[in-house]
């Protein structure tokens, strides 16, 4: 189970909260502005950006380098008469 901390708790114990993170506890760390933060060991970390970085949908897919991409793939399916539920009546 994750462990929440307050600011103030996890300063003054950050010895614990490090040793936690790093035996595989995530700790979530909250301040007074209602925003939080994760702390996870880097072997965890560098684990979730790999699995990010292998999935085309989350990594931008093979198109991310034009903005365009999508609306052009859009109009090429139209004009080949292709629509989302199949062939567009003629």
């Amino acid at each position: 189970m994750d462990r929440s901390w307050q600011i103030e708790e996890a300063q003054a114990q950050l010895a614990d909260l490090v040793r936690r993170a790093q035996a595989g506890e995530p700790q979530v760390v909250g301040g007074q502005d209602g925003q939080e933060v994760v702390i996870v060991a880097r072997s965890a970390y560098e684990s979730g950006r790999r699995a990010l970085a292998r999935n085309p949908l989350l990594a931008g897919g093979p198109r991310a380098a034009d903005d365009h991409d999508l609306e052009d793939a859009i109009a090429e399916l139209r004009e080949a008469g292709v629509g989302l539920m199949g062939p567009l009546p003629r």
